[in-house]
């Protein structure tokens, strides 16, 4: 009778050790947050790569191997503007050049001075007229003609050659700048080297060259007043 009873304590021993270990899936979940961790991370390098791309490509170019002139209308879109922009030969891929500039400035209408093989960015400023074009030099050696100071602020890139005998005739111009009895600013422009960003205004050239020329003669008539007082 004995042989056949049952050990209670046995039978609780043997049912605990069926149970599972608490914490048995802990390393599965560890694993699990380890991965959800790196996701982030993976989502930005995957838009950082093409983002890097782009501005690389925006940057990419050199100075323009000619000069064009280029006419904004007030009145087209942007749209518009890109493709005529493409049909010139100035942008080689309009929708990425569409991109780029969504996010400049106010484009200014006019007449522009670009030229082939500008990057995106450099493009986009001489449209704009912003900040970081290109620095240019124009040289004016003594002697020369409006026409001939013209085709040198062309040649450099700094305004069209049209443009700036227009506007070296322009009569608000010369009324702004008190000459008179003159149809043009030609004898006001001073001899000398300056530095210009490329695509300026050719009416702030002139006022540039005109101020000069009125500085050096306030200071050779202050110059000669000492002599004479000396």
């Amino acid at each position: 009778m004995k042989r056949n009873s049952t050990n209670p304590k046995r039978g609780k021993s043997t049912s605990r050790g069926s149970r599972p270990k608490s914490g048995a899936g802990r390393p599965k979940g560890k694993r699990g947050a380890k991965s959800r961790r790196r996701w982030p991370f993976v989502l930005l390098v995957l838009l950082a790569v093409p983002l890097v791309g782009f501005l690389i490509w925006a940057h990419s170019g050199g100075e323009a191997s000619t000069s064009v002139r280029f006419e904004v209308d007030p009145y087209e879109d942007r749209p518009q503007l890109i493709q005529r922009l493409h049909h010139a030969g100035l942008v080689q891929s309009p929708t990425l050049f569409g991109w780029y500039l969504t996010f400049a400035g106010e484009i200014e209408p006019g007449a522009h001075l670009l030229g082939p093989g500008l990057s995106a960015a450099e493009l986009s400023r001489r449209l704009t007229r912003s900040r970081g074009r290109n620095s240019q030099k124009l040289s004016v050696p003594e002697g020369l003609n409006l026409y001939q100071i013209a085709e040198r602020a062309e040649a450099a890139q700094i305004c069209a050659a049209q443009d700036f005998v227009s506007a070296a005739r322009k009569q608000t111009l010369l009324d702004e700048l008190g000459i008179e009895r003159s149809s043009s600013v030609e004898g006001y422009l001073f001899p000398a080297t300056y530095e210009f960003a490329a695509d300026t205004r050719p009416e702030d050239v002139i006022r540039r060259l005109v101020r000069e020329t009125r500085k050096r003669l306030r200071a050779l008539g202050d110059s000669e007043l000492v002599k004479r007082r000396g």
